[in-house]
């Protein structure tokens, strides 16, 4: 957890399947895109979008009305367990490099 964003692993097991909802009665040809556009459940970005519900409620339940999040999120997929173990040490460390950070307003150091 970072003062400005968080960072993360999920691991998704099991079969991912594309299952989509079936439909009772009719549906236009606009309800039938927007279903075939949106996250699938159990997708990355349905486990984000709910991750952030989740957090904006508590937070905004505890006195901040104001929070928000940033709209998109950037994901990567690991691949090998020396990647894994790269990025589990890259988040575990992360906060320590806070002040050093440009994003930081009490950075001293804002180079490039």
């Amino acid at each position: 957890m970072m003062p400005n964003h968080v960072h993360g692993i999920i691991e998704i097991t099991g079969a991912f399947s594309n299952y989509t909802t079936p439909t009772i009665g009719f549906t236009s040809e606009k309800n039938d895109y927007m279903a075939s556009i949106s996250p699938k459940s159990g997708s990355v970005s349905r486990i984000i979008s709910s991750y952030k519900a989740a957090c904006t409620s508590m937070i905004r339940s505890m006195g901040t009305p104001e929070f928000s999040w940033q709209a998109r999120f950037h994901d990567h997929i690991i691949r090998t367990p020396q990647s894994h173990d790269r990025i589990s040490q890259y988040i575990l460390h992360n906060p320590q490099q806070w002040t050093q950070v440009r994003y930081n307003l009490k950075c001293t150091d804002v180079t490039p």
